[in-house]
């Protein structure tokens, strides 16, 4: 579904969201997961990432590749890259910034929270993973910033 909804024009996808709700209160969210599809440099990529209950910190990611390089680009399903993403923002003022895999690899952004370490030999793949990212969270960018204001609301 993602692989050919990902060809429609973004106002037409179909944009599925998997919301994990508290088990005492299922009003409340703790975490939802976003289904994300985009290209590498050989093949397609895809992916989920989960974000906590703010909408706006990354819980986690997983990401999988069609014949990327292996040791280079096919790295990004490695639990060592994507773990690189925990803690991340996507937002920054009120607006989406994602977060960006920059080139190279062995640089420390823990106090930038949109960079994460890049790949050694994989700067196409890594492009391939931000531009996905931009993609698909500008898609949900509405239904993300409306459970924002609702969080606030119930503060």
């Amino acid at each position: 579904m993602l692989r050919r909804n990902t060809k429609r024009n973004p106002e037409d996808r179909l944009l599925p969201v998997y919301e994990f709700k508290d088990a005492s209160d299922p009003t409340k969210v703790n975490n939802v997961v976003l289904p994300v599809y985009g290209f590498g440099l050989w093949k397609d990529i895809s992916g989920f990432i989960a974000l906590k209950s703010d909408m706006n910190t990354i819980q986690g990611v997983s990401l999988a590749h069609l014949g990327e390089t292996p040791g280079l680009g096919a790295r990004i399903a490695s639990e060592e890259i994507q773990a690189r993403y925990k803690g991340k923002s996507i937002f920054e003022a009120n607006e989406l910034v994602s977060v960006t895999m920059q080139k190279g690899e062995g640089h420390d952004y823990s106090n930038d929270p949109h960079k994460v370490d890049g790949m050694s030999g994989a700067t196409l793949t890594g492009k391939g993973v931000n531009n996905m990212l931009v993609d698909y969270l500008t898609c949900y960018k509405n239904y993300l910033k409306k459970n924002q204001q609702n969080l606030s609301l119930n503060l």
